[in-house]
């Protein structure tokens, strides 16, 4: 098979339109052995016969660190995501071949079409939400990595796969595929292009669709067609898709995972997270009201959204009412009019604003900057390994004097797009001995975080089983098909 390493598709980018930047730097600077000694410890067998065995394939956890009265760091998940993260290739070389493997292994479980047609994957990247402003994903690459293991695992199996861009797509107008076939785009037109049928069947151009990759995608198509998904006929990847794009499921399976644990199991861990769920406009503003009033620091998330849109924070309890309410109202109208969803990004999570930690290194060129880390807990055939990845950290220098929104944002694309820097200098290789001590931060303490994570991942995806529906990602099994249920 002819092949063509990652480095020169990356060099050769700007000569198809859209320059793509390069992780290898981050990459190179990983430690192999610190990987190996923790995820060697920290992986959790799966039973090849689950539900999340042939579903999931990848999520990264973001995380908050802050510190204890004795300088020691604790940890707090801010979100979990997906499939549909950029930095899969933050990770050394092994861990993102394991992700690929079992992208490979999609054309083995994909559902069989009763109409006979061929299979159809759709793989939806973030960039082109804002018609009028569209943004170049300098990481579109990753999906198309995605797309070349799916590709060949259809080869795999004897069978010829292609892959089309969605322009090419588009412009045919009128497209039937005659064998499996892939199709990579942005959220935003692969969504207005597909359609849902009376039967729960995703159709693009009257194809049916078996699969989509991406999270925040899933959770969008969810949402367009009023749980109205028919599950029997639509591969999700990952299958926890809700967890992934929603702050307040992945923060209610948090508080239940921890309930679980003995007192002293993750010490460094947060036991719960307080937050509140909030299904219309009127909630919204009520319960950020009632919170700010009684004096807690307030910030609020909306759902299935990418590099911070949406999120606002209220630190002043003395903040006039007119003043909250109309920010409240400014972060509804950004969501609906950025990513065209129902309801404008509701249901909103509303939590506690966690005064996190900077880089405290007076040395470093990020000193003063608030971080957080990134850890991943992929699929390597039948464990979960988490993978120490990055840290990201933001834009503008923490000043408590005068905060803005740009120091408390720690998105790699939105401090690359606020200073018009590559994103690789906002990112800190994790699995690394000076990234560490530069953080403050113990390699015992990481190896910890680790083994939370992925029992946090693992606890995730024990929701998906059968045995638990009704299940807390709202996946429930009425008489007749399953489908995923969003309130």
């Amino acid at each position: 098979m002819v092949s063509i390493a990652l480095e020169t598709l990356v060099a050769a980018s700007s000569m198809f339109g859209e320059a793509q930047e390069s992780r290898l730097a981050v990459r190179d600077r990983q430690d192999q052995s610190l990987v190996d000694r923790i995820g060697s410890h920290e992986s959790t067998f799966m039973p090849p016969a689950s539900l999340a065995r042939r579903h999931f394939f990848v999520a990264p956890l973001d995380l908050l660190v802050h510190r204890d009265p004795w300088g020691r760091p604790r940890f707090q998940v801010a979100e979990l995501n997906g499939t549909g993260i950029g930095g899969l290739t933050n990770m050394t070389e092994p861990a993102v071949d394991s992700v690929l493997r079992a992208f490979s292994e999609v054309p083995e479980v994909l559902p069989v079409s009763d109409e006979g047609s061929p299979p159809l994957v759709v793989i939806a990247s973030s960039g082109r939400e804002n018609r009028a402003s569209p943004r170049v994903n300098r990481l579109f690459y990753e999906k198309i990595l995605y797309a070349d293991a799916i590709a060949r695992g259809f080869a795999s199996l004897g069978e010829r796969c292609d892959i089309l861009g969605w322009d090419q797509v588009a412009r045919m107008g009128t497209w039937t595929p005659d064998r499996p076939t892939v199709v990579l785009g942005h959220l935003r037109e692969l969504a207005e292009a597909i359609t849902c049928d009376a039967f729960g069947r995703l159709r693009l151009f009257g194809s049916p669709v078996s699969a989509t990759v991406n999270d925040r995608f899933c959770m969008n198509l969810v949402k367009r067609f009023d749980n109205r998904i028919d599950l029997d006929r639509w591969f999700t990847a990952n299958r926890c898709f809700v967890a992934g794009a929603d702050k307040a499921t992945a923060y209610d399976l948090f508080n239940r995972h921890n309930a679980t644990l003995p007192p002293d199991s993750s010490p460094l861990v947060d036991r719960a997270i307080p937050f509140a769920r909030a299904r219309t406009r009127v909630e919204l503003v009520e319960t950020v009201l009632a919170w700010v009033r009684a004096g807690r620091r307030t910030v609020i998330k909306p759902m299935a959204t990418g590099l911070g849109h949406g999120i606002e924070f209220f630190l002043d309890a003395g903040e006039p009412t007119e003043a909250i309410v109309s920010r409240v109202d400014r972060s509804l109208a950004f969501v609906q009019d950025h990513y065209d969803y129902q309801g404008g990004g509701l249901p909103y999570t509303v939590c506690e604003y966690l005064d996190s930690a900077v880089v405290d290194d007076p040395s470093h060129d990020l000193h003063g900057h608030k971080f957080e880390l990134r850890v991943v807990v992929y699929r390597d055939g039948d464990r979960l390994r988490p993978f120490p990845s990055i840290a990201k950290v933001s834009a503008s220098r923490f000043d408590a004097a005068s905060v803005d929104r740009g120091m408390l944002i720690n998105n790699v694309t939105a401090s690359s797009s606020a200073t018009a820097r590559p994103g690789r200098e906002y990112v800190l290789p994790l699995a690394n001995e000076k990234t560490l001590a530069t953080l403050g931060i113990e390699e015992s303490e990481l190896a910890e975080l680790c083994r939370f994570c992925t029992g946090y991942v693992a606890s995730v995806l024990e929701a998906l089983e059968p045995s638990s529906v009704p299940a807390p990602l709202g996946i429930r099994a009425p008489a007749g098909r399953p489908l995923v249920h969003v309130a």
